[in-house]
């Protein structure tokens, strides 16, 4: 079945945003797994046990209301079974999530404040992610120039495209989301970026999706006195290892989940080499982008919504 260019948007009971692009859907919405379901109606017990136990998760610094660097965002990498769900009852099928969170410090006080996110989403290939070495520490500065990270935390920053000052790739996509921050840093997840069901045994898209690099725009704005911060992170759930030969790398599958503060490590569960090809995954997405993209940029787009 050829693959087509898809985007949906959908509004949900908890004003969230849903949007669809070939074989990856990117939803979001403040959700909190006590009450809430995940990807294809998994249930909000089956996602706090993929979050307790992903295939690779890492913590990422990121920049407060007031610039100060002790919020958190988190992202988590797990191949989530569809089996007992209201919608797939196949137990050989999962579905490949990319789920990402942002935490504050005890204490913080976000009364009138509200959070702006705009991550992007790029083409998976070795060439993008090798541009962040293991050093980078989340501030994307060891892939993208001083002009490139000014150029895309600039006001006004509408739009998907991708700033001629960075780094070109064949496609970059967007995805917009804002809501008030005392919600967004209360809930498990503020996105979900996952794939169409999949073989549970075939590991390669949970892999690719795990070592991919998400460029993340947060703005901070106040109701009452329109202060605005803006800035950029760079996140992803596994973080190479040095390695002394160039073009290889390794990465750790035991130990805590690092915090960027410090030299990263992962937490990665390991997997077989997969030796099939799945129908649907990263590399079809890949040549569906290169044909229907125009100019190597389009959005998935969407509204700001409050939640």
């Amino acid at each position: 079945m050829s693959i087509k260019t898809t985007a949906t948007i959908f509004a949900g009971l908890l004003a969230c945003q849903t949007v669809s692009a070939y074989d990856f859907t990117i939803s979001s919405g403040n959700r909190n797994y006590t009450k809430d379901s995940g990807p294809y109606r998994v249930s909000g017990k089956d996602m706090k046990a993929a979050l307790a136990n992903p295939f690779a998760s890492h913590n990422w610094t990121a920049a407060g209301p007031n610039g100060t660097s002790d919020y958190t965002y988190t992202i988590t990498v797990a191949d989530i079974n569809l089996n007992d769900t209201a919608v797939y009852k196949n137990k050989t099928m999962a579905t490949a999530d990319a789920i990402i969170s942002l935490s504050a410090p005890a204490g913080a006080n976000l009364t009138d404040w509200k959070v702006n996110h705009k991550i992007y989403i790029p083409e998976y290939n070795q060439t993008w992610i090798d541009l962040f070495k293991p050093s980078d520490n989340g501030d994307c500065k060891t892939a993208l120039s001083d002009a490139c990270l000014a150029k895309l935390t600039s006001k006004p920053r509408n739009g998907s495209n991708w700033p001629e000052e960075c780094p070109p790739t064949n496609s970059m996509s967007s995805f917009a989301w804002n809501s008030t921050a005392s919600s967004v840093v209360n809930a498990d997840a503020w996105v979900n970026y996952y794939s169409r069901p999949h073989d549970a045994s075939n590991k390669t898209l949970v892999e690719k999706l795990s070592k991919q690099v998400f460029p993340i725009l947060l703005e901070w704005n106040h109701a009452k006195t329109n202060q605005s911060v803006r800035s950029m992170r760079c996140v992803r759930a596994t973080v190479p290892s040095p390695s002394p030969n160039p073009g290889t790398t390794t990465s750790s599958t035991s130990g805590p989940t690092s915090s960027a503060t410090a030299p990263p490590t992962t937490t990665a569960t390991s997997a077989p080499a997969s030796t099939t090809s799945p129908a649907a995954g990263i590399a079809g997405l890949n040549a569906a982008v290169r044909k229907d993209y125009l100019l190597g940029a389009a959005a998935l787009v969407a509204g700001y919504m409050a939640c």
